[in-house]
């Protein structure tokens, strides 16, 4: 039977949950769940890097109808919690009014493509922002099923 590779395109579930240090505790949460009943599996090519380093390494080498469970620190998943990408920038630079919370998608020359970024302050006349990954410092762990693929 054959088993997927890097370039061959899947149809699958996956559920993925994280936790992180918190200042009191641990923080836990659901990341992903893609099981649902009636709906499509989601599409992707395998080793697309768009998905955690710990989640390529479980799909590969799957076969079709088969499930694994996957496990990743921050460095395999969505990357360490990076307070240089936090930034104070100016009101005035924006179009439009926002609020604490809000995620926001800009164009950036200096990185060649739109980075998307959550307002975590609002002062007189600066936001600031964090454009860390919603999920950098989490561990996460889960399970990702294989329910089709085709071979490129």
């Amino acid at each position: 039977m054959e088993v997927v590779e890097k370039g061959d395109y899947v149809g699958i579930n996956l559920i993925i949950k994280g936790r992180k240090e918190a200042v009191v505790g641990e923080m836990a949460i659901e990341i992903a769940n893609t099981y649902a009943p009636g709906e499509s599996p989601m599409y992707l090519t395998a080793g697309d890097e768009r998905l955690p380093v710990c989640i390529q390494e479980a799909l590969l080498g799957m076969k079709q109808g088969e499930s694994r469970e996957f496990k990743g620190g921050p460095e395999r998943s969505y990357g360490a919690y990076d307070e240089s990408l936090v930034k104070e920038i100016k009101k005035a630079a924006m179009s439009s009014e926002y609020k604490v919370g809000d995620v926001i998608v800009e164009e950036s020359k200096e990185v060649g493509h739109p980075i998307m970024a959550k307002i975590i302050s609002i002062n007189e006349n600066t936001l600031t922002i964090d454009m860390n990954h919603p999920y950098a410092g989490f561990s996460i762990s889960g399970e990702i099923s294989l329910l089709k693929f085709e071979k490129r």
